[in-house]
C-alpha cells in the first residue's frame, strides 16, 4: 500500500493465497480482499482491519465463486454476488459488518456485480456476456430491479453517479464502433454523449467537486491520458506518459490523481499528475533493477494484410533490427476478445534476450479496434481468425530479417486452441508450438467449463449443440494425425476455464508421435502465479526454443 502523505509504501496483507481485488470502507480504516488459492480462481472475501491487522471471513464457502462489490455509506454494509460451482445463478449478498451475517437479497440467471450503493439504492452491471453489459438500478427496500438503464446491451468501461444530481456517468458503445463516455439523467433518462476519441475509452474518473474527469484511451494496445473540463467541454492530453498501459486510475484531491503505468519496458508502477503544476511525477520504484538497465526492449507497432485484405495490427519486438536470419516466435493472446497491449512480459523479453523476435498480433474477434472487429471471428467465423495467423506467418517469411524456417508459435488459452490448430490445419507452416492452457476441442471445452461460464462463451463460439458438427470438423483433437512438430504443452490442474482433459486428451492423441512435451503444474488453475512455477515454466519454454529453433543443446 501506498501512502500519499508520506510517500512510504508497505506490506499489508499475509495471506496464504493470491490476492485479486480489493475495496476499502468509506472511512479507510478496512480492506476487503478478494483472494482465491492454486489458481483455482473460487474467489473468497475476508476483511483486513488496517489498524490492528486482523483478518475478519466474509465468505469463506469454498463450492461458490465470489465477485465485488461495494459498500454501503455508512460502511456498515457490503454488497457482493456469489455463484455456486455446478450452478447458474448468481446470488446478491449483504454482508452486516456489526453482526457478520449474510443475506441473499436476490437472484438472476444473469452475472450481476454491484457498482455502487446509493441511499437506498444499487447500481448493477450485468454481464450477458465479456462484452455485452446491461445497467440496472435495484431497489435495496423492495428487494427488486427497477430500472435498465441501456437501452440495449454494450460494452461498458467505468461507471460513476453524482448523487446530488442523479446523473449517471459510462463509458459504452451503444452509439459508434469506439467507447464514449455519456452522461444520463437518472429521472428524465435524458442522455448526452460528454466526452468521445477515436478509439475507446477505456476508464475515466471525476475529480471529487465533479468538476473535471481524467480519461484514459487505448490506442492499438496503448493508454493515452486525457483531462476534460466538463463546464468548458474542453480536453487536453498530458504528455510524457510512459510509453505502455494505464490503469487503477483514481483522484487524490480536485488539482492530483494518481494511476499505475506498466509497459514493455518498465513493470508497473503508480504515478501521480498535478494539474496546476502540469507535473507528472513517479511515486514507487518497487521494480527498479540495475542489470536490467537498456536491456529491455520496446516493440515497434506494425501491420499487415490478411487472405482478405482486413488490416491486423501487431507487435514486433527485437534487439537486432538490421541483422537477417533471425528465429522468431508468434504468441497468441486468450480471449477471444482479450486484446495484447504494452505491457511488461517476463517472457517477451526473456526471448529476445535470447535472440529471438516476439510477435505478438491482434487477429480479428481481438478487443480494442471497434466492435465490428470484435465480431468478425463469431461461431463459423473462427477459421477466419485462423488464417488471420497463417497470414502473419506468411507475411513473416517474406521479412528478410526472419528465418522462414525458424518460426515458432505459442499462445494461452484461446490462443493455445490457436496453436494447436495452426499445427493441425497448416502442419507445415511453423516449426514448433507451445500450448499453454488451451483448447483442444470446444465440444469439450462446453462439457467441461465452469456451468455459469458456458452461457457467456456461447456469445463468441457459437451454440454449442447447433454448432457441434463444425466444432469437432475443425477440432485439432480430430485433426491431431496431421500434427508433425515438435509440441510443448502446458496446463495446470486446478484450471476451471479450460479443463486440463483438454490437454490430456490431445496428449493421449499424440502419444505416438516424436517431440511431444508436457508439464502440469499441480497448484496451478488457468494462469501460473507462483514464482517456483513461473521460473520452471519460462525455463522450459526457453529450452524448448532453443533446442528446436537454434540446435541449442542444455
Amino acid at each position: 500500500m501506498w501512502y500519499e502523505s508520506s510517500g512510504k509504501k508497505r506490506q499489508v496483507t499475509e495471506i496464504n493465497g493470491r490476492v485479486n481485488q480489493f475495496i476499502f470502507s468509506p472511512d479507510g480504516k478496512k480492506m476487503v480482499i478478494l483472494f482465491d488459492v492454486d489458481g483455482k480462481e473460487m474467489d473468497q472475501i475476508t476483511m483486513l482491519d488496517l489498524k490492528v491487522n486482523t483478518y475478519t471471513p466474509i465468505a469463506i464457502d469454498h463450492p461458490y465463486f465470489h465477485f465485488f462489490g461495494a459498500w454501503s455509506p455508512d460502511g456498515k454494509q457490503l454488497v457482493y454476488t456469489r455463484v455456486h460451482e455446478e450452478q447458474g445463478l448468481f446470488e446478491l449478498m449483504v454482508y452486516d459488518a456489526s453482526s457478520g451475517r449474510n443475506e441473499k437479497i436476490y437472484s438472476s440467471p444473469s452475472k450481476l456485480v454491484p457498482v455502487k450503493w446509493f441511499d437506498n439504492t444499487l447500481l448493477l452491471k450485468e454481464e450477458h456476456t465479456l462484452i455485452h453489459h446491461q445497467l440496472h438500478v435495484f431497489d435495496l427496500q423492495a428487494n427488486e430491479l427497477k430500472q435498465h438503464l441501456l437501452p440495449r446491451p454494450a460494452r461498458c468501461y467505468g461507471v460513476d453517479i453524482d448523487e446530488h444530481t442523479n446523473h449517471l456517468y459510462v463509458a459504452i458503445d451503444l452509439e459508434g464502433e469506439f467507447t464514449s463516455v455519456n452522461k444520463y439523467q437518472l429521472k428524465s433518462g435524458e442522455k448526452q454523449v460528454l466526452v468521445q476519441a477515436e478509439w475507446d475509452i477505456v476508464d475515466f474518473k471525476r475529480s471529487p467537486d465533479g468538476e473535471k474527469l481524467a480519461f484514459v484511451t487505448n490506442e492499438n494496445g496503448v493508454s493515452r491520458l486525457f483531462l476534460f473540463a466538463e463546464s468548458e467541454g474542453t480536453k487536453k492530453q498530458i504528455d510524457s506518459i510512459p510509453y505502455g498501459t494505464i490503469s487503477s486510475l483514481i483522484w487524490l484531491n480536485n488539482d492530483e490523481f494518481a494511476f499505475v503505468c506498466d509497459g514493455p519496458t518498465h513493470p508497473g508502477e503508480i504515478w501521480s499528475y498535478s494539474i496546476p503544476k502540469e507535473k507528472l511525477a513517479q511515486q514507487t520504484n518497487m521494480t527498479k533493477s540495475a542489470p536490467l538497465k537498456g536491456l529491455l526492449v520496446r516493440p515497434v507497432e506494425c501491420s499487415f494484410k490478411s487472405f482478405d485484405q482486413l488490416e491486423i495490427p501487431y507487435f514486433h519486438y527485437s534487439k537486432s533490427h538490421g541483422k537477417t536470419k533471425r528465429p522468431a516466435i508468434v504468441f497468441i493472446h486468450g480471449g477471444t476478445e482479450f486484446q495484447a497491449v504494452a505491457e511488461f512480459s517476463p517472457l517477451f523479453q526473456s526471448l529476445v534476450q535470447f535472440g529471438f523476435d516476439v510477435i505478438v498480433p491482434n487477429i480479428r474477434g481481438s478487443n480494442g479496434y471497434g466492435k465490428s472487429y470484435i465480431h468478425l471471428d463469431d461461431k463459423q467465423r473462427r477459421t477466419d481468425a485462423m488464417k488471420d495467423v497463417a497470414a502473419l506467418i506468411q507475411h513473416l517469411k517474406s521479412n528478410p530479417e526472419i528465418d522462414q524456417d525458424r518460426i515458432a508459435i505459442m499462445g494461452e488459452s484461446y490462443g493455445g486452441y490457436m496453436v494447436l490448430s495452426i499445427l493441425t490445419q497448416y502442419p507445415e507452416l511453423c516449426a514448433a508450438g507451445i500450448d499453454v492452457v488451451g483448447m483442444s476441442d470446444l465440444n469439450q471445452f462446453f462439457q467441461h467449463t465452469a456451468h455459469w461460464r458456458r452461457k457467456m462463451r456461447e456469445a463468441e463460439y457459437g451454440d454449442a449443440d447447433e454448432l457441434k458438427a463444425f466444432f469437432h470438423s475443425i477440432a485439432p483433437l480430430t485433426n491431431a494425425e496431421k500434427l508433425n512438430k515438435p509440441l510443448y504443452i502446458f496446463h495446470g490442474k486446478n484450471d476451471i476455464r479450460v479443463s486440463i482433459n483438454e490437454s490430456i486428451n490431445m496428449l493421449e492423441r499424440l502419444k505416438d508421435k516424436k517431440n511431444i512435451h508436457s508439464l502440469f503444474f499441480e497448484n496451478e488453475g488457468h494462469e501460473f502465479y507462483h514464482r517456483k512455477n513461473l521460473t520452471i515454466y519460462y525455463q522450459e519454454v526457453l529450452h524448448f526454443l532453443r533446442s528446436h529453433l537454434t540446435g541449442w543443446k542444455s
